[in-house]
């Protein structure tokens, strides 16, 4: 299997984010996260408070982080994988798909994630991925 070359986000803007309610935004276009485009409106974003621009260098600096965890995430799925044997790998990295995802700053200064999604590992299950900062607190399936 030929891996895809890694993909990476541009910057987002304030333009970027509809408001969904209040500290809630979806982003407005496509986002890349676990190096696999995401379609517009499927990402979340839940702030301490409703100044954006406060907040947009950390979720710029997340999002381009999530688009290339693969060694995190790998890591994390074979510490306790779903069936004995099956392995990730950076192939399995490369085809998930990412159908929504909700990212939230805390107002501790914390940011954590929740990220569903299917992969080619076990195909009639969602896979489920949270994270807290930059670690993998929960992976496993759904169904």
């Amino acid at each position: 299997m030929l891996l895809m070359e890694n993909q990476q986000n541009k910057p987002l803007t304030l333009s970027d984010f509809n408001k969904a309610s209040p500290h809630t935004y979806t982003i407005n276009k496509e986002v890349v996260i676990f190096n696999a485009p995401t379609e517009s409106q499927s990402i979340t974003i839940k702030v301490p408070n409703d100044d954006l621009q406060e907040h947009l260098p950390k979720i710029n600096n997340y999002l381009s982080w999530l688009t290339t965890c693969s060694s995190t995430l790998i890591q994390a799925y074979n510490k306790d994988p779903y069936y004995d044997d099956v392995v990730a790998d950076d192939s399995w990295f490369q085809n998930i798909q990412v159908y929504k995802a909700t990212i939230m700053l805390n107002q501790d200064g914390s940011i954590s994630a929740i990220i569903s999604g299917g992969d080619d590992q076990v195909l009639d299950h969602i896979l489920d991925v949270e994270l807290k900062n930059k670690e993998v607190t929960y992976i496993g399936y759904d169904g």
